[in-house]
């Protein structure tokens, strides 16, 4: 029998397990905290005839003994069973809750677990992020230092233009009140250059007032009613902090229709690329 293909097999099942971790200890753990609450429901009948029981031993222990008093008598000649104390309880209940106990503990075992990988990973993103930011900042500034500060930007109006070409505009659709197509990173939106300016504005009084702003926020100054520029998850876990205020820098060019269009890239203060990264409400 061939068994060459378990080495693969085991090698894959492996880097998808490390891979997915936190979505398999959190299905893990989501299943756990249901199982115990379907056990803990099962378990209180039983308990509860324990519990019953406990009082009832407890009652005859104490006749038995001929305390006075410490047993009631109703009327019709029965005794009324006594209270039992909370340690009483615990022994005579407990043990059908510590399955229970158990897959609860499994299932914050997992959220736990699930969580520390996760903010690791974060960490680790956030860094190589910083990184690559701080690379393109020093390529920028040496560039700028060789070449000039005028071809430096021809080349990015030239890579502006790359861009729009390989990613035109939506067409049919017509805003009267906007002037000219405007271009953010892969986001289409209709605005005039005093428009951009003025959300540069709004932008930077978030970041003064609130410390930080996040990318989705920003879109939604672009397009608020999402007619163009719909805010993806990731737009969400990015932005800018107060450490830097930003600035619009607004190239002028054409799509491929020959129609005006505006390529805008954010910059900080510097006029360095100024891109949203994962841990800005952490950098305070």
């Amino acid at each position: 029998m061939n068994l060459d293909w378990i080495r693969p097999f085991v090698n894959k099942s492996k880097r998808f397990i490390v891979q997915n971790a936190p979505h398999i200890l959190m299905g893990v753990g989501t299943c756990s905290s249901l199982t115990g609450i379907w056990m803990a429901a099962r378990a209180a009948l039983p308990a509860h005839e324990a519990v019953v029981q406990a009082k009832m031993d407890k009652g005859n222990d104490i006749l038995d003994g001929f305390r006075e008093g410490a047993v009631t008598q109703n009327a019709d000649g029965s005794y009324e069973m006594p209270d039992l104390t909370a340690v009483e309880t615990v022994k005579a209940a407990g043990k059908f809750y510590v399955p229970v106990i158990g897959v609860e503990l499994l299932s914050l075992l997992c959220f736990w677990t699930a969580h520390g990988i996760d903010m690791k990973r974060q960490a680790i993103l956030a860094g190589l992020y910083s990184t690559a930011v701080e690379a393109l900042t020093e390529y920028q500034k040496k560039v700028v230092d060789m070449i000039g500060e005028k071809p430096e930007k021809e080349i990015r109006k030239a890579v502006a233009q790359d861009h729009i070409d390989e990613n035109p505009p939506p067409r049919g659709i017509l805003a009267p009140d906007m002037d000219y197509w405007c271009r953010y990173k892969g986001y289409w939106f209709r605005a005039s250059y005093h428009k951009l300016k003025k959300w540069e504005n709004e932008a930077n009084k978030e970041l003064v007032h609130n410390m930080y702003l996040s990318e989705a926020e920003l879109l939604d100054m672009f397009d608020p009613d999402h007619i163009w520029v719909v805010p993806s998850d990731e737009s969400r876990n990015v932005g800018w902090s107060i450490d830097r205020l930003m600035e619009f820098d607004i190239l002028p060019t054409f799509t491929a229709q020959n129609e005006p269009a505006l390529e805008l890239t954010i910059l900080d203060s510097d006029g360095r690329p100024y891109m949203p990264w994962p841990g800005y409400s952490k950098s305070l």
